[in-house]
């Protein structure tokens, strides 16, 4: 293992490589106001007369799913070919009456290419007349829509749009003497995690849960657990990961000790900001063969019945929760689910944009169990080696994570 001062120049080093390039996506937008952020975050909408209005119809089925992977599929394509040769550079929504919604403009010089899911609350009348061009990805929309009315654009029902943007390249994974840095700097967080309380306690109750389960979590479905980056705030990353690693082994345990013949569970794993170094280095966590999913929609098809769901600090703009729970409309949902903690009460009705849940999930959730005690403590071991010796506030992950069951009857 390498030594506490070796491991403290390694740190040092990765992160100025990390200030050095910066994000890996280059997509830009423009910082709110936070006065006007607070209003538009914090103002309540009745979604449950909303979802009344429109008979309880889920919005993110898997065949409106399976329509946006074949247009981001159709605009990768595009984008690759010289613009000569590009189509028209314009995809729509069509609704059952009205005008039809632009939601994809091609630009000369994209190559990656972002879907923006609309929570529940950004899709409502009175959020869209509130706030119209104050809201950013409002303003987005209503861009692609400059003659659509405030009363047509307000109505419509348009739960995605897509954007195009240039990613900016990461040839971090090219130098091995950097790789060679990261590798030992990871080698030694896996080390003090796997052995820590935080980690025994977790798998514990993961393998708990399992065995409750009547048929076996046969996949991991990550989503959103980011990159790679040394930086204290964003390295937690590296923990989020390496957890996911360690599930796999107590999941295998208890599918050969309850369900024989089952395979190796595997792991599919999404994040925009994904690069070739998080590939490379990522695998050599586990033993585990990682599927690096290349759009989120494809990564959302996959969870089924059998699927654990593991997300964490997901921005508020992607309304996991509220997929999933649509996905679900029918049948029983995901096998368990470590994510982000939501308020979910069957009797509530008005709901903020900061709001992961909706009326929705709340009912989807009424078939689980949530662990409702508390996650042990990070070891001080590991959350020096996560955090180092800064000072300012750091939050432990899993403090602001919830673990959810299906009831298995």
């Amino acid at each position: 293992m390498p030594s506490a001062q070796s491991a403290q120049n390694i740190y040092a080093v990765l992160q100025d490589l990390n200030e050095e390039h910066g994000d890996d996506e280059a997509v830009e937008y423009e910082v709110e106001d936070s006065n006007q952020d607070f209003e538009v975050a914090y103002k309540p909408f009745d979604l449950l007369a909303l979802e009344e209005e429109r008979a309880h119809e889920p919005i993110f089925s898997r065949d409106l799913l399976r329509s946006i992977a074949t247009e981001v599929a159709y605009i990768t394509t595009e984008q690759i070919k010289p613009p000569s040769q590009r189509g028209k550079g314009l995809l729509q929504y069509e609704q059952f009456s009205g005008q039809p919604m632009t939601i994809w403009k091609g630009i000369s010089k994209g190559d990656s290419v972002t879907v923006h899911y609309l929570p529940r609350v950004e899709m409502h009348p009175a959020f869209r007349r509130r706030f119209g061009t104050d809201h950013e990805r409002t303003a987005l929309l209503q861009h692609l829509n400059p003659s659509m009315t405030e009363e047509a654009f307000a109505n419509h029902t348009a739960p995605y749009f897509i954007q195009s943007y240039c990613r900016t390249p990461d040839n971090m994974a090219l130098d091995s003497s950097i790789m060679d840095q990261w590798r030992a700097k990871l080698k030694r967080t896996q080390e003090l995690w796997n052995v820590s309380t935080s980690c025994s306690q977790l798998l514990r109750l993961v393998e708990g849960g399992a065995s409750q389960l009547k048929t076996p979590i046969t996949k991991i479905v990550c989503i959103g657990l980011g990159k790679l980056d040394v930086r204290p705030a964003w390295y937690q990353s590296a923990l989020q990961h390496m957890t996911v690693f360690a599930i796999t082994q107590v999941l295998d345990k208890v599918n050969q000790t309850q369900h024989p013949g089952c395979g190796r569970v595997s792991i599919l794993a999404q994040d925009p900001c994904y690069g070739e170094k998080d590939r490379i280095l990522l695998q050599e966590l586990t033993s585990t063969p990682i599927t690096f999913a290349q759009d989120d929609p494809n990564t959302l098809l996959a969870i089924d019945a059998n699927t654990l769901v593991v997300s964490a600090y997901l921005p508020l703009s992607m309304p996991l929760a509220q997929i999933v729970a649509d996905m679900f409309a029918s049948g029983k949902g995901p096998a368990m689910m470590l994510w982000d903690k939501m308020e979910a009460r069957k009797e509530k009705r008005w709901y903020r944009l900061r709001d992961r849940d909706s009326p929705r999930v709340a009912r989807m959730l009424d078939g689980y169990v949530k662990w409702l005690g508390n996650f042990v403590a990070l070891d001080e071991s590991v959350r020096k080696d996560v955090k180092g010796d800064g000072e300012g506030h750091w939050q432990y992950w899993m403090d602001d994570m919830e673990l959810w069951r299906r009831k298995d009857t």
